[in-house]
């Protein structure tokens, strides 16, 4: 009983904490702004890789005269590593132990690369003012950016030089790095003569593409005020124009970020006048963010409904959209097909096709008798079926060949023996059968052959493919043992043989994988006993997934020699014996699986560890596993009980040392390690994909070392960008959520009962909301809450249509009302107030470069004088937090008279008085304060 009250508990505090996080979250863009802009983050990239400098050192070398700027500099570099921005560590310096900081691979973004491009201008754009007007929108319709500004987003942009200038160069930053990033996977260029860039700019997208496909003709499209200021670029036809009215002919049409600019209407318009340009196989190559219907957790969904607030803020219909409306605008306009093709820094390459058929073809043999001009063939997901034909041997300089998921059969052709300089092999999620013939392409860097039914033995050939860095064999029906030619492929960086039938031990010459980050063989009868050496020299290993193998025996001591390992799964075998308690030397393990064996003894584990893992820690269904108190727990076993682990029967531990632990509020949500990964590895080198580790186990798709994605190879930079998309986005999150407090929306689902769920249609019919616009908006706010956890989100049938529904996650609690009138809303409210607070934190950057308080220069004086402080917001505060302390607080007893210095209208004090009525109670404040304090017995 004891435990269950402390873990409830436990999570009612957690909950509390995220809602304070949300409280002062409006803190974290303007912060990060100020940093960029003082050159914080760039003084600490120029001191060299890996370099981790004081606030000292950093204010030395921006030649900031302040004295005070090393104080502020470390409060603004401390908050940033909080959130993973920097990272910070702790350093002697003259016997005094000072916080030092480096750069988290996300503070990459916020720094000039080699083109001299970032997202800093991105986030400067955001800090727009427009969602102080979105609650007025929601209940009078209207477009906030309008109401703010008098104009129009195009139109003010257009009169403001200053946001004009921000604007330009937040589009141009941010165009180079998604056209850089998507000329590596796409490749629908390929072939083109001719590419339309419809509402193009000035041209710097067109020259990126038109510079790597030399032969293709340019044609940029623009308002005649835009085209005018357009530099000359070769091979580029600048054209001015209204993108509604006509859109110059070619063989394809490309628009990046303009269909989410517009709303249904205006965008069907648009893809009719693209589809009159078009030939008969012509297409439009869109690219956009795409939504999930139901918003998970991920920085991806996160940056993607923060930015759709932003659109209808900004905008007058613009929107972010599922793949469904996609699908709709595609059709609507006369289009046969939408497909999306790969994802890029959060947005999707999608192509709308003029013509396309879906009836299955074969793989034509005749693209065999283009003979050594070919170098890559990529058919995937085209739905061609029949076997591969021979004749595509022909093919002697193939580079590349792709026929990912679609149905081919048969065997795989020996002719394919000819491609001696093949790189690239992927004939994944087919049904191919026979066994794999012989291989000896010593240039081949990637083979993926998983989701076949392909049988045999893995053939020994396999060791002359020396350039080797990922090999996918999974999910077939393969047999024998695993060669030991493996031994030579040094470059190996992801081996997957799991989900087959092979057998035999783990063979020795795995030593030789010196490069190998994810060895995953789950599913197999390996039915043996690992030596203790087996692992040893793989020090690059990250993932190892050994489940379901029939492996007994001890665990073997040499997996804790991995120095890189994070994910480890040995469970579902008949291992025995105890933990090694080298297992503690693992510091970097982020999910460990032993569950399912047959191992007793204590956990080597310490509590820092075990907290950290969370949820991803399985040990249940063990003969005797126990904890040793002495690591940490004390009586409080936490996660350990939940597996039915108790103490080991061991003498009573010493004092627990007191641990801060720090997490989010959902569980469910990825926590970034805070350790840097190499750039060696294999996401980096783009290896990792949704089919190599996710398919392996369904039960861990958000793990940090996952990166799920299915049209590409993704590596970690997208997942740091994702994270920088979150952070440019953020100012949308507080300004959201105090919007849905003021409109009492989350109330409104709470009034509904215990576990509603309403659609916002319900909750904009019980608000009483005239505007026919609001329950569109309200779902919109909802998505971007539920995407931050502050709200469920689920799906619902309604007349055979699909809508969200949402109720309150625990969090949302602290911001409706309770028993007392009280909330934290007050608090947000006060921490968003547009006469003070917001705009003091547009002078922080001066404050930092001179002296004084931000507060101050905005005001002219400071915020006691101003008497600008909500005492709603104190109150609230002060009762909330008073009325948990005084259960486990016990330090007034016997006390007869108690001063609370700036003790406000005397709301505390009053409190306490009432628990401890002995007690007399003196409240001291300045008197234009006291004068409005109330009486109290």
């Amino acid at each position: 009983m004891h435990n269950q009250q402390k873990k409830m508990a436990d999570s009612r505090e957690e909950h509390f904490n995220y809602a304070m996080q949300l409280v002062n979250s409006a803190s974290l863009p303007m912060v990060l702004s100020s940093a960029i802009k003082l050159n914080v983050l760039e003084t600490i990239a120029k001191a060299g890789p890996d370099a981790r400098l004081s606030a000292h050192q950093i204010a030395s070398r921006l030649s900031i005269s302040n004295q005070n700027a090393p104080s502020m500099l470390d409060r603004m570099l401390r908050l940033l590593a909080s959130h993973s921005i920097v990272t910070c560590s702790q350093q002697e310096h003259e016997s005094t132990p000072v916080r030092v900081y480096g750069l988290a691979p996300v503070a990459t973004h916020f720094i000039p690369n080699e083109d001299g491009v970032s997202l800093a201008s991105l986030l400067e754009l955001h800090k727009d003012k427009s969602v102080y007007k979105l609650e007025e929108s929601v209940l009078e319709g209207g477009t906030p950016f309008d109401k703010v500004h008098g104009a129009s987003g195009f139109e003010h942009t257009a009169l403001d030089e200053k946001l004009n200038t921000i604007f330009n160069k937040a589009m141009v930053d941010a165009s180079v790095l998604l056209i850089k990033e998507m000329l590596r996977y796409y490749h629908g260029f390929d072939n083109l003569k001719s590419l339309v860039d419809v509402g193009g700019g000035l041209g710097i997208t067109l020259n990126m593409i038109v510079s790597q496909y030399p032969t293709m003709k340019g044609i940029n499209l623009d308002l005649p005020q835009v085209i005018e200021h357009a530099p000359r670029y070769p091979g580029i036809e600048h054209v001015p124009g209204d993108m509604f009215q006509n859109i110059p002919k070619g063989d394809a049409i490309f628009m990046k970020w303009v269909l989410h600019g517009w709303n249904d209407t205006d965008c069907v318009k648009l893809l009719k006048k693209c589809y009159d340009a078009l030939p008969d196989n012509g297409k439009v190559i869109v690219v956009e963010k795409v939504l999930p219907f139901i918003p998970d957790t991920s920085s991806h969904v996160k940056a993607i409904t923060n930015l759709d607030v932003s659109m209808m803020t900004q905008t007058a219909g613009g929107k972010e959209r599922t793949e469904d409306e996609f699908q709709a605008l595609a059709k609507l306009s006369g289009f046969q097909k939408m497909r999306k093709i790969c994802c890029v820094w959060t947005c999707w390459v999608m192509e709308f096709y003029k013509c396309f058929t879906d009836k299955p073809q074969p793989i034509p043999s005749f693209l065999g008798q283009l003979g050594p001009s070919l170098q890559t063939l990529v058919l995937r997901e085209n739905g061609h079926v029949g076997p591969i034909p021979t004749e595509l041997g022909n093919l002697t300089n193939l580079r590349v060949l792709d026929f990912h998921k679609n149905n081919l059969n048969g065997s795989i052709p020996v002719s394919f023996s000819r491609y001696t300089g093949l790189k690239s092999l992927d004939l994944s999620s087919n049904r191919l059968t026979g066994s794999i013939p012989s291989l000896a392409f010593p240039e081949l860097t990637i083979l993926d052959l998983n989701q076949n039914h392909l049988t045999g033995s893995i053939p020994t050939t396999i060791g002359n493919c020396l350039s080797l860095m990922k090999m996918d064999l999974s999910r077939n029906r393969l047999s024998g043992q695993i060669p030991d030619s493996i031994n030579g492929l040094s470059g190996l960086i992801l081996m997957d043989l799991s989900y087959n039938s092979l057998s035999g031990p783990i063979p020795s010459s795995i030593k030789g994988l010196n490069s190998l980050q994810a060895l995953i063989l789950n599913g197999n009868s390996i039915d043996s006993i690992i030596p203790d050496t087996t692992f040893d020299g793989l020090n690059d290993l990250m993932i190892l997934i050994l489940s379901d193998t029939y492996l007994h025996g001890p665990i073997t001591e040499s997996i804790s020699r991995l120095p890189n390992l994070r994910i480890l799964h040995l469970d579902r075998n008949r291992l025995n014996g105890s933990i090694p308690t080298t297992f503690r030397n693992l510091n970097k393990l982020s999910e460990l699986r032993l569950n399912d064996n047959e191992l007793i003894g204590p956990i080597p584990l310490g509590k820092e560890m075990i907290w950290s893992m969370r949820r991803k820690l399985k040990l249940e269904n063990n003969l005797g596993l126990c904890y040793d108190g002495r690591n940490g727990f004390g009586d409080d076993m936490g996660l350990l009980s939940d597996s039915g682990i108790d103490h080991c029967d061991m003498p009573e531990p010493g004092p627990a040392k007191m641990v801060q632990h720090v997490s989010n509020a959902n569980d469910g949500e990825l926590v970034r390690p805070s350790t840097n990964v190499a750039s060696t590895d294999l996401r980096a080198k783009g290896i990792l994909r949704e089919s190599d580790v996710a398919k392996a186990t369904a039960r861990w798709p958000n793990d940090p070392i996952v990166i799920t994605n299915k049209k590409k190879m993704l590596d970690s930079r997208e997942e740091h960008f994702n994270h920088a998309m979150e952070l440019v986005t953020s100012v949308a999150l507080p300004m959201v959520l105090l919007s849905a407090i003021k409109l009492k929306v989350l109330e409104t689902i709470a009034k509904a009962g215990p576990d509603a769920q309403l659609t916002a249609h319900e909750i904009a019919s019980r608000l009483s909301i005239s505007n026919q616009n609001a329950p569109n908006m309200l779902d919109r706010m909802l998505r971007l809450l539920a995407s931050h956890s502050i709200v469920t989100c689920s799906q619902q049938d309604h007349e055979s249509t699909p809508v969200r529904v949402y109720g309150l996650a625990p969090v949302a609690t602290h911001f409706i009302p309770n028993e007392d009138g009280a909330s934290l809303g007050a608090l947000l409210e006060m921490h968003l107030d547009k006469t003070v607070f917001d705009h003091t934190w547009y002078k922080l950057q001066d404050l930092v470069l001179d002296e004084g308080t931000s507060f101050d220069k905005v005001h002219e004086k400071n915020d006691f004088e101003h008497n600008m402080i909500d005492e709603k917001a104190m109150s609230d505060a002060s009762v909330i937090l008073i009325k948990e302390m005084l259960k486990c607080y016990n330090g007034f007893d016997n006390i007869k008279s108690l001063v609370d210095v700036g003790g406000g209208i005397g709301s505390t004090l009053n409190l306490i008085v009432s628990q401890y009525p002995t007690i007399k109670g003196i409240n001291f404040d300045i008197p234009q304060v006291i004068q409005h304090a109330p009486y109290y017995p």
